[in-house]
């Protein structure tokens, strides 16, 4: 198990291992900086970018919730669960650089592809969380609207909180911009 801790200002998620006990701190996003890749960005660890993530709540199956203010958005960690099947991992990171190459720079593509061929550890283990925008913007643009999670919006959420239900789990977001407490529904 990992804690991830959010860093609104140097816009990343630090996540900290027990590596035989003692405790790792690393980045979520790895080397490259957020430049590389766009802004609100989602993907792979590595790939993902942030905004400012204010705050993190992590439910029983190890998803981690994320209240990212400068993206306007709710994003989720997921372990993509490749496991130990390496192979499975690099191609499909090389698949999301192929799709993704007007957003990723030459040179953040080669130094990708290097850290592919040579099977670096701690490049893949970052990669090995898939993050997706959850509800909100994924392009950064403020906002407020209730509904469906893919069209609600917010402005500058600073805080998330987990609850389980009969049927689901009720992730509720302190949408400090729009001075409201918002509610979403994972059945």
């Amino acid at each position: 198990r990992s804690i991830f801790v959010a860093d609104p200002l140097n816009a990343t998620i630090w996540r900290v291992v027990n590596k035989g006990g003692v405790a790792v701190v690393k980045n979520i996003r790895g080397d490259f900086p957020s430049v590389f890749f766009g802004d609100c960005m989602d993907g792979p660890g590595t790939f993902a970018t942030w905004g400012a993530p204010m705050d993190v709540a992590v439910d029983q199956s190890g998803n981690v919730y994320v209240a990212d203010a400068w993206c306007h958005s709710i994003r989720v960690i997921k372990d993509a669960g490749f496991g130990q099947d390496l192979d499975g991992l690099v191609g499909s990171l090389r698949e999301f650089v192929n799709a993704h190459q007007s957003r990723i720079s030459a040179v953040a593509a080669q130094q990708i592809e290097e850290n592919l061929r040579l099977f670096n550890t701690d490049f893949l283990d970052a990669n090995r969380f898939m993050v997706t925008t959850l509800a909100g913007s994924t392009d950064g643009q403020a906002g407020f609207a209730d509904g469906p999670a893919a069209l609600a919006r917010f402005n500058a959420p600073t805080s998330v909180a987990l609850a389980r239900t009969g049927d689901g789990k009720e992730i509720f977001v302190a949408d400090t911009g729009n001075r409201r407490i918002r509610r979403i529904v994972i059945p």
